[in-house]
């Protein structure tokens, strides 16, 4: 058998840097999760489950050895540390290893322990969970939005004054423009800003805030703009604004936009 934690120098850069008489303590350079490290029996074992007493001795023993020397060369805020057991449990090399990762305040994803993805209602057994029902008002969101960017790039002008909407020629379209990018970038800023809060810009949160910033223009527009248009324009164009604020408005009920997570 060639197991590369069995042999780590099968392993390009892989390196032993504590050991026992029964474990190893290897590290890679990481960019990521710097400082971080595995601890292994010397003797291949698959699962934490068929380890014997004594290796359950000597990983505790490089565990603290392991957390005094990564304390004293990064000054981590706290660790996550932790066995996956099986295929199904993200185990990929099948010889035994403890994960010791430390942790820093500064991280995006500060505050999220082990358990945080894999407790999400998306992970809940049976009809696919909540993924589904979560995930419903994205999607009629993005099929609403691609049907009226197709329309609107096919639009025969013709058709403007026969749906009584306003020229193409003055403020109004450019306005609305501007407004969808402005939503992008509060989509984009989220994005980089709002992750350790669990929100993720260019999903239904980025969804929200390109909708409620292109209805407030349209609403705008509908209220107290010069909008010099026949009374079937209007209804259309208050008809897509209802219809888009509504969506905006299932989405941010929906609780979708967040996903929430202890730090256990």
């Amino acid at each position: 058998m060639t197991c590369r934690f069995c042999r780590p120098e099968l392993k390009d850069k892989q390196r032993v840097v504590l050991e026992n008489e029964l474990c190893l303590f290897l590290q890679e350079p990481q960019d990521v999760l710097v400082g971080s490290g595995i601890i292994v029996p010397r003797s291949h074992r698959e699962t934490v489950f068929d380890m014997t007493e004594e290796e359950w001795t000597a990983t505790f023993d490089l565990l603290q050895r392991a957390k005094a020397m990564l304390d004293a060369e990064f000054g981590p805020d706290g660790y996550n540390v932790g066995w996956n057991n099986g295929a199904v449990a993200g185990q990929e090399v099948f010889h035994v290893h403890l994960h010791v990762i430390p942790r820093h305040e500064d991280e995006p994803l500060a505050g999220k322990g082990i358990r945080h993805w894999i407790k999400q209602p998306m992970n809940k057994r049976g009809e696919g969970g909540m993924k589904g029902r979560r995930n419903l008002p994205l999607l009629i969101d993005g099929l609403i939005n691609l049907l009226l960017g197709i329309l609107l790039l096919s639009f025969p002008a013709v058709l403007v004054d026969v749906l009584g909407l306003p020229p193409f020629q003055g403020t109004f379209y450019p306005t609305l423009l501007g407004a969808v990018l402005l939503g992008i970038g509060i989509a984009l800023f989220i994005q980089r800003h709002g992750k350790r809060e669990g929100m993720t810009g260019l999903g239904i949160a980025g969804a929200i805030a390109i909708n409620v910033c292109g209805v407030g223009v349209l609403l705008f527009w509908l209220v107290v703009g010069d909008l010099r248009i026949p009374v079937r324009g209007r209804v259309i164009l208050w008809a897509v604004a209802i219809v888009v604020l509504l969506i905006a408005v299932v989405e941010a009920a929906s609780g979708a936009w967040r996903q929430r997570g202890d730090a256990a």
